[in-house]
């Protein structure tokens, strides 16, 4: 039995499913985990079902889990409902980043705030009191939460964006979870 702190890996998304699209993010990072001395304890693909979501993520934490990383759920159509799904889990209102906002507007050259498409104001929202890592390869954030002991990241599913906010983000708090062990 592995006694080091676990993490697990779910990409969310029906096109996963129903072999639209194939799920390369969940091997990289585990790749990239295993080389940072890490333990990845579960992978799995989740349909984009807002019970289910809650349900397994809930679980996760309630099993131990040090960190749990999602992929995917964070764009701006109605099934991208990760963000939902986290705030549910922590009992707290979705709301919009301000910071986020500002920054989608300056590299969209956005005057008014007005004029910010509902897409990109959606992609703005994090839970209440999360914390939400600009993407330097993309739009939506890395939205970190904590629930008890676990910590949450939700990425967003293109492999460019998930690389670059593994790099930036991710792979500096693995390495901490595990430089003492």
């Amino acid at each position: 039995m592995n006694h080091q702190p676990p993490i697990e890996i779910y990409a969310i998304g029906t096109e996963l499913l129903n072999g639209q699209i194939q799920d390369t993010n969940s091997f990289w990072m585990a790749q990239q985990i295993a080389a940072l001395g890490g333990y990845v304890r579960r992978i799995a693909i989740l349909d984009d079902d807002i019970d289910e979501l809650r349900a397994v993520l809930g679980d996760a934490c309630e099993r131990g889990t040090r960190m749990v990383i999602t992929t995917g759920g964070l764009g701006p159509t109605p099934d991208d409902l990760t963000v939902e799904v986290l705030a549910s889990i922590l009992g707290v209102e979705v709301e919009e980043d301000e910071d986020m906002v500002q920054r989608f507007m300056k590299n969209r050259g956005i005057q008014n705030r007005e004029d910010v498409s509902p897409g990109l104001l959606k992609m703005a929202t994090r839970p209440a009191g999360a914390i939400a890592h600009p993407n330097p390869a993309g739009v939506a954030p890395c939205v970190q939460v904590i629930k008890g002991e676990t910590a949450i990241c939700a990425l967003p599913g293109p492999p460019r964006e998930v690389e670059a906010l593994f790099r930036q983000t991710l792979e500096p708090m693995i390495a901490e979870f595990y430089s003492g062990t």
